[in-house]
């Protein structure tokens, strides 16, 4: 719990606190200056961040680059068994290693029980290492797009273990994650904020990178926020039903020459 003034924030004001101090990083930059009103301080009044102009214009949205923070890897059912961590910087201990590929020939002699990893790599490498005993987890982001019924009857078939979905920033840091009941990710509230817009489009705010205070961008995903408790007893907004968007585009129309000859 953390304390201002003496006294104790409730979550809600603890996440506001957190949405007011990337606010204040964010709009410091002329991307964002030029049309936020520093008077009300509200998320909402920032423009919606394409991704397409986030992607090639990454400079806009940067800020001084931080000495690196390695993340805990969050494992959804209890204590980690022996896992091996791919292409992901976490901290280490005596039972969580971090491995280049699936072919890092030290994976092998690791023996890991457990398996986090990218999912495109999990798609290209399924299979390796085998066997698992306790479960597989894939990393996933805007760019990766979200874990699919497809990918996950896959790996299922591959390992013969629980799948678990995690969601990642821009660098790393986890944003939501999904539990044992398997109905939607758990937003890490002090990492993320995530809104839904017309189409259920979904916006991400993060908050735990003070490399990119990124507000209100387009995810190219679609989605539903949830806010009933769930089953495994863990509060925060879930996530579900998460899409790659879809763009409709009006059909394609046949040139009056074409169609007169057909």
């Amino acid at each position: 719990m953390q304390f201002f003034g003496g006294r104790s924030l409730p979550p809600e004001d603890q996440r506001h606190a957190r949405l007011l101090r990337v606010l204040k990083s964010a709009v410091s930059q002329a991307r964002y200056a030029r049309e936020y009103d520093p008077a009300v301080h509200r998320i909402e009044n920032l423009p919606i961040v394409d991704l397409l102009e986030f992607l090639c214009h990454p400079e806009r949205y940067t800020g001084p680059k931080p000495k690196a923070i390695r993340e805990r890897l969050h494992y959804p059912l209890g204590p980690a068994p022996r896992t091996a961590v791919i292409a992901r910087a976490v901290e280490e201990s005596r039972r969580v290693r971090c491995f280049q590929g699936l072919h890092d020939p030290a994976l092998h002699h690791f023996a890991p029980q457990a398996l986090a990893a990218p999912l495109d790599a999990l798609r290209a490498g399924a299979g390796h290492p085998a066997p698992l005993r306790n479960a597989v987890i894939a990393f996933t982001g805007i760019l990766e797009g979200p874990l699919t019924p497809d990918d996950a009857d896959l790996l299922w078939r591959q390992y013969q273990v629980p799948v678990f979905e995690q969601f990642l920033g821009m660098d790393g840091e986890l944003l939501a994650w999904e539990c044992e009941i398997h109905h939607g990710l758990h937003v890490r509230d002090e990492a993320a904020h995530f809104e839904t817009i017309h189409d259920d489009r979904l916006l991400v705010s993060f908050l735990a990178n003070p490399r990119l205070p990124v507000l209100r961008l387009e995810s190219g995903l679609t989605g539903r926020l949830v806010h009933d408790s769930c089953p495994c007893g863990e509060g925060s907004p879930r996530l579900v039903d998460l899409r790659r968007r879809t763009v409709k585009r009006p059909p394609a129309t046949i040139p009056m020459s074409i169609a007169a000859v057909s």
